[in-house]
């Protein structure tokens, strides 16, 4: 999209307050032109791949990060017995600078997989970009499904700890979110798939949580691969994805015209499986 401004050379253009306010409000008006261009851009895309785009949260979403000192007791001990020891070699742990213990949910590498022959992904998370690309490096270390230019961090962030599908240019109508904590986006409710938190150690500073189900460290257990909250929720985009691209009303008027926020409604009234 190209955009020409014409301005005049009257004198009065270099004196006055209120041409270069009327320069500040152009600026703004073609920025607001690029955004939305840049919108409409992806919104063709997808439907021209029959995809629509999947923002994940990281932290309680798509694994479960500690630092070593939030570690309680109990949990390492846990650690210290001999059928966990070898855990970080075997891939089941990953550290991260030495400090942060990370464990990716059970189904994580499966649900990635899959959800990406549906969705463009991308990654929001309220950490930082470092140790959001470091995640992301654990969970799609060979770069297939999450490109580094989809990671967004808090300091992509607009508003203080608020997330939106504005900074990743996104256009609402074929978003879907998959977050634990639907309040941080304020402005997208209705294109957020609320997920159990998970909780695999036992939090000091978390004790609102640590008696969670979850809490799977202790209990010498973890989330079912197959039955757990990320098979679930696999399961709900799928239908979302079939009843967004196969509904032959959508084909007649055409798919850019449709609303996944309203897709996700019939879902949830009509398969009763969206909490």
């Amino acid at each position: 999209m190209t955009i020409m401004v014409m301005l005049s050379e009257d004198s009065n253009f270099r004196k006055g307050n209120n041409n270069e306010f009327q320069l500040s409000t152009i600026a703004q008006d073609m920025s607001m032109l690029c955004v939305k261009e840049a919108r409409d851009d992806n919104l063709r895309s997808l439907i021209a791949r029959k995809k629509l785009h999947l923002v994940l949260d990281l932290d309680h979403t798509l694994l479960h990060t500690v630092t070593l000192n939030e570690l309680t007791p109990s949990d390492r001990e846990c650690l210290r017995h001999r059928s966990r020891r070898n855990w970080l070699k075997e891939g089941k742990l990953f550290m991260i600078k030495d400090n942060f213990l990370v464990k990716p949910r059970p189904n994580v590498h499966t649900f990635l997989k899959e959800a990406s022959t549906m969705f463009d992904l991308s990654v929001f998370t309220l950490g930082t970009k470092g140790y959001a690309t470091k995640a992301v490096e654990i969970l799609d270390p060979n770069g297939l499904y999450i490109s580094p230019s989809n990671v967004f961090s808090v300091e992509d962030c607009k508003r203080p700890m608020i997330k939106g599908l504005d900074v990743m240019n996104l256009n609402e109508r074929v978003s879907l979110i998959v977050d634990d904590i639907k309040r941080v986006w304020v402005d997208h409710p209705k294109n957020v798939i609320e997920i159990e938190p998970y909780l695999f150690f036992e939090v000091k500073s978390n004790s609102k949580r640590t008696n969670m189900k979850h809490a799977g460290l202790q209990m010498g257990g973890d989330e079912s691969e197959k039955y757990g909250e990320l098979a679930r929720v696999l399961r709900e985009l799928k239908k979302i994805h079939i009843a967004f691209f196969d509904n032959t009303e959508a084909s007649q008027v055409g798919y850019e015209n449709r609303d996944v926020r309203d897709v996700v409604e019939d879902v949830r009234n009509n398969f009763r499986l969206l909490k």
